[in-house]
């Protein structure tokens, strides 16, 4: 699927990619914090959540520079929409704790 040059598939692995990182990310912090090797505390309200969410819509870099040096240009352009549509969602999630 990542050999197609089309907005589609530059969209569709865009928008599953930070999911997919999400939750594993998740699933790695909750593992060590169950195990005691992770804490929370000491940190700002809400930093686990917020770090890991713009580490997953970060993700998306990854995958664009992964299309643009196969020169597939139409999947690049399906790369950026859901990348500013996540960071959109970040911002207006995380707005009051972020701009405080």
């Amino acid at each position: 699927m990542l050999n197609n040059n089309t907005f589609l598939t530059g969209f569709l692995t865009a928008t599953a990619l930070p999911f997919v990182i999400y939750t594993l990310l998740t699933v790695i912090f909750n593992s060590l914090e169950a195990a005691e090797m992770a804490s929370t505390d000491g940190f700002s309200p809400m930093f686990r959540e917020r770090t890991t969410g713009i580490v997953a819509i970060g993700a998306n870099a990854i995958l664009m520079n992964y299309f643009n040096k196969r020169r597939h240009t139409e999947s690049v352009r399906g790369v950026v929409l859901p990348t500013f549509i996540f960071i959109g969602i970040w911002i207006y999630y995380f707005k009051d704790i972020v701009f405080g």
